[in-house]
C-alpha cells in the first residue's frame, strides 16, 4: 500500500473517506497523499478522460443514442475528479454524487447544470440522446473544459 499511494493518490483519498474497517487496522488511514502528487494525477486522467471523450464523440457523431451515452459513461470519472478538486482545496466532499458534482463545480467556476441531467439520466436508466450541436453536450464540454483548467492551475 505505501508503495503505490504515490501513484494511486485519487483512489487512496476515495478510500481514505469511504472506508470503514470491519475488523482490525484500517489500512489505508496511515497513507500519506500529497496534494501535487494527487493533482498531478487528475490532470493527466482529466486530460486523457477529455480527450477520450472528444474523440468518441467525433467517431459518433452521426448516432444520438451512441454520442449520448459518452456523457453517461465519463460521468464517474468526472465526479471522482471534482471529490479530487474539492480535496486539493481543503474543503469537505459531500457524500452523494450530486452535492459532490454542484460542491466541485461552483469550486471550478463552472455550471453543474449538465453533470446534474446526465446524472439524473443514469441513476433513472434513461436514454439519453445527443447531437454535437445539442446545448447540454456544449454545456457538458464546457464545465469538464474548466475542471480541467482549474486542476492545471492549482497551487500555481
Amino acid at each position: 500500500w505505501r508503495r503505490a499511494s504515490d501513484v494511486f493518490t485519487i483512489e487512496v483519498s476515495d478510500m481514505q473517506q469511504a472506508s470503514t474497517p470491519l475488523m482490525g487496522d484500517d489500512p489505508v488511514s496511515h497513507l500519506i497523499v500529497q496534494p501535487p502528487i494527487m493533482r498531478l494525477q487528475a490532470e493527466r486522467e482529466l486530460r486523457a478522460k477529455l480527450l477520450h471523450l472528444h474523440s468518441g464523440m467525433l467517431l459518433v457523431s452521426d448516432d444520438r443514442a451512441h454520442l449520448g451515452q459518452l456523457p453517461m459513461h465519463a460521468l464517474p470519472s468526472f465526479a471522482t475528479y471534482l471529490r479530487t478538486l474539492l480535496r486539493l482545496d481543503g474543503q469537505p466532499v459531500p457524500a452523494g454524487a450530486a452535492a459532490a458534482i454542484e460542491a466541485g463545480c461552483r469550486r471550478a467556476g463552472a455550471d453543474p447544470a449538465a453533470f446534474l441531467e446526465v446524472l439524473r439520466a443514469r441513476t433513472s436508466n434513461a436514454r439519453l440522446e445527443l447531437s454535437l450541436t445539442d446545448p447540454l453536450a456544449d454545456q457538458y464540454n464546457t464545465a469538464a473544459e474548466k475542471i480541467s483548467a482549474y486542476i492545471d492551475t492549482w497551487g500555481r
